[in-house]
């Protein structure tokens, strides 16, 4: 019995020494160089010149130095428009009959344009796990059946009348643009 209680006795006197912190040393402070201390506070080394990121992919924003949109938005659309990613060869489709949407990451890129009547716009889902459907106001009563686009899938349509068209996916009708119809 006497050994019981005097374990117990041990065992609550070393908790009430850790609790308290006594026991132990504290650990004094460790003087730094000056030297040191000037070199944390220089400013970080930067790369060679030359040197750079790659460039934003086209579907990304494109955000100027000084904030204007219109020339991010300029940019956006020259590079959806290049002629890489237009067919020319049978189909007839120019850089100037023919655009693309593409969707990725929950977003439309651009979600502005404006085209010509007879223009072809190619909605592209490039990454998105949904399952866009495109549709706008009025779009069954034209006799528009848009198709389902599962990622790396797209569907088309040549717009043949002038008019302001508010389009958006099915998938989440906050991915949304507007395609200006000029004659």
């Amino acid at each position: 019995m006497k050994t019981a209680n005097l374990i117990g006795i041990i065992v609550m006197l070393s908790f009430l020494l850790a609790i308290s912190g006594c026991g132990g040393k504290e650990a004094e402070p460790v003087p730094v160089p000056a030297e040191e201390v000037a070199e944390a506070a220089a400013e970080p080394e930067l790369p060679e010149e030359g040197v750079h990121e790659a460039g934003p992919d086209v579907t990304e924003e494109v955000v100027s130095p000084d904030g204007a949109d219109d020339a991010a938005e300029e940019t956006v659309e020259e590079v959806e428009d290049s002629p890489e990613d237009v067919e020319t060869s049978d189909s007839g489709l120019t850089a100037e009959n023919y655009r693309v949407i593409s969707l990725k990451d929950l977003k439309a890129y651009p979600e502005e344009m404006n085209i010509k009547v007879g223009t072809t716009v190619e909605w592209r889902n490039v990454n998105d796990n949904l399952q866009h459907i495109i549709g706008w106001k009025g779009q069954k009563q034209e006799g528009i059946t848009p198709e389902p686009m599962l990622a790396g899938e797209s569907w088309s349509y040549t717009f043949s009348t002038p008019g302001k068209v508010v389009w958006f996916s099915t998938a989440r009708p906050t991915i949304q643009g507007t395609i200006y119809v000029e004659e």
